[in-house]
């Protein structure tokens, strides 16, 4: 899986950074989480918190929390919490942190193991789906008031570090 990235790039927004990373990263998912983890652990802080946050509410913003745990993509919960956090985004680092509780104590890295509590795609586990609609309701509601919020926090974030 790969989101389409920002179309537009302006030299200083918070695509710049990523960018010189995101396919190297986006692969490393299939490897595992200590590979995928190890890969990302060895880029500037700045990138980790812009990479993390970006998948997060892009996978979030298209098909809510179940979509962005099914996938592969819910490999970095934890650090997309980091990474909200770093942006000044407290309201998402705790929306995220909220669903994430869905998984008990020891958040599943592994994506079969997420899928085991979530069920299939084509007919998800209704426990699930319920229990992400008010954190889904919570980060849509953040993400659109003002328009395109996240992404002028992410650039000026891009920007200050």
């Amino acid at each position: 899986m790969t989101s389409v990235p920002p179309q537009t790039h302006s030299g200083d927004d918070y695509w710049s950074v990523i960018s010189p990373h995101w396919m190297e990263l986006n692969e490393a998912w299939d490897l595992g989480p200590d590979v995928f983890l190890n890969r990302l652990r060895l880029l500037p802080v700045r990138c980790q918190h812009l990479y993390t946050s970006h998948w997060c509410h892009s996978e979030v913003t298209n098909g809510g929390f179940y979509q962005f745990f099914f996938n592969a993509t819910g490999i970095l919960a934890p650090e997309a919490v980091s990474g909200f956090r770093a942006l000044g985004i407290a309201e998402l680092a705790e929306i995220l942190t909220g669903a994430i509780r869905y998984f008990g104590p020891n958040y599943p890295r592994r994506r079969e193991l997420r899928l085991d509590s979530l069920g299939p795609f084509q007919r998800p586990n209704r426990d699930a789906v319920e229990f992400f609609k008010p954190f889904d309701r919570a980060f849509y509601d953040w993400c659109d008031t003002p328009r395109d919020r996240w992404e002028r926090t992410a650039d000026s974030y891009a920007r200050s570090a």
